[in-house]
């Protein structure tokens, strides 16, 4: 499997940070559009976190390589071309070295490729210009990106058809490198703002055939405001993400980290999984969804809303038995309970799954924390996944987790506000699952 490279070709920075001051005593007309630099590499960069990322943001003001590197950690981690420009001397440098490091790249564009566009297009700089493809339609393809000193994350439809553009080439993924499942971390920076999280590795699948699962929430509790996890725009290769509070607070959240599992369609394991829409006119319309069998007793699972195709704040609320769940999307307080169509997710787990993965859960959950120790200690801090799975209390409420650690995790029951005394003494069931970061199956 890949992974980033930890070496940087410190020469290429040197050039690159030259070549940065050269361009700021000329003038030159080329900064601040869509022209991609190299200097030294940023962690951050408008708002997103990278560590080792090799390209300069340019003070948070944007890099197209920053992005490209950003969305797709299959790159190697370090600076493509002379100063990191995607063309120098008529050449395509990251096609060049894209194809030296074992990337196929042609000009057929595919969701999740780098499109490297040339000089002579509309769309870049004197020295090309590189972004990520979210979709294609035809000659036009929707992207994300970032231009050089002048913008942070945007996302724009390019219609490639138009003079000088035909010539753009797209570095696809390795078809070796694409995983079944595979489970993370964001670390500490998602807010109450979308952020798109690129995945450690890309799942096999077709989005627009709805052909993989995600599921994702909050493992930390840095902010003190009753809060959710919010997923829009999910793909193979990653997903958007943001802390939505409850409408009584102000919106703005401090950063949490965000744990998250992706399973394609084909994974062997976790076989018992799958989606459900979802749309109710009232607060009482519960949806049935079968596993298509029995168990001879209870099996953990989760299930997660996937979609924001309606705007009030809201997450689903779970009933599971031995043969399937209801489920109904719980508005906030504010709302009137009835929403439009939303797409919920859904697995059982399993105990048995490499490497390691542990499941089960824990009756009886109040307002209080209530330690929950693993099995098995883990050698790293684990991805954690908890959802209450019973509705014995009748006021709105989620799964609050902190204190991951590697013997186990702290839980409790937050309800909505506005609330009473917060305190819902009608025990719940959570289930949870816990594994170690990284690849699940491949």
């Amino acid at each position: 499997m890949w992974s980033k490279r930890v070496s940087i070709r410190k020469w290429r920075v040197v050039l690159g940070t030259l070549g940065v001051l050269l361009l700021l005593i000329s003038g030159s007309s080329d900064m601040g559009k869509n022209t991609c630099l190299a200097s030294s590499g940023d962690d951050w960069c408008c708002n997103h976190y990278d560590p080792g990322n090799p390209y300069t943001c340019c003070s948070n003001t944007g890099n197209c390589a920053w992005w490209a590197s950003y969305m797709r950690p299959d790159l190697p981690n370090e600076v493509w071309g002379y100063q990191g420009w995607p063309y120098y001397n008529g050449r395509c440098q990251w096609c060049d070295e894209a194809r030296t490091d074992g990337f196929d790249v042609d000009s057929n564009p595919a969701p999740g490729d780098i499109a490297v566009i040339p000089p002579s297009c509309a769309y870049a700089g004197s020295n090309g210009h590189v972004v990520y493809v979210k979709s294609v339609d035809g000659s036009t393809i929707h992207i994300s990106g970032m231009d050089w000193c002048l913008h942070c994350k945007y996302d724009k439809i390019y219609d490639l058809s138009r003079p000088g553009c035909t010539g753009t080439q797209f570095i696809h993924h390795k078809a070796s490198d694409r995983v079944k499942i595979v489970a993370g971390r964001t670390g500490r920076y998602i807010n109450h703002e979308w952020i798109s999280v690129p995945y450690s590795h890309a799942v096999e699948g077709d989005t627009g055939a709805n052909k993989f699962f995600i599921f994702a929430n909050i493992c930390s509790e840095n902010g003190g405001d009753p809060s959710h996890v919010d997923i829009r725009n999910a793909y193979t290769d990653y997903f958007e993400v943001r802390v939505e509070e409850d409408d009584q607070y102000d919106g703005s959240h401090t950063t949490e980290d965000i744990c998250y599992v992706v399973i394609a369609y084909n994974a062997s394991y976790l076989t018992k999984r799958g989606y459900t829409a979802i749309t109710q006119e009232s607060r009482d319309q519960w949806t049935f969804t079968s596993y298509g069998t029995t168990y001879s007793s209870y099996r953990p699972m989760a299930a997660n809303i996937s979609t924001e195709h309606g705007g009030d704040n809201c997450h689903i609320d779970i009933r599971a038995g031995r043969s399937g769940f209801d489920a109904r999307v719980e508005e906030d307080l504010s709302g009137d309970g009835g929403h439009k169509n939303e797409r919920v997710d859904w697995v059982v787990w399993k105990t048995n799954i490499a490497p390691g993965m542990q499941s089960w859960y824990v009756n009886g959950v109040t307002e209080a924390w209530t330690q929950v120790a693993f099995p098995n200690a883990f050698t790293k801090t684990p991805v954690v996944i908890a959802r209450i799975t019973t509705e014995n209390g009748g006021d709105c409420a989620i799964a609050d987790i902190k204190d991951i650690t590697k013997t186990g995790f702290k839980v409790r029951v937050e309800e909505c506000r506005p609330c009473g005394d917060c305190k819902h003494t009608s025990g719940e069931r959570i289930d949870w699952m816990a594994v170690e970061p990284g690849l699940l199956e491949w």
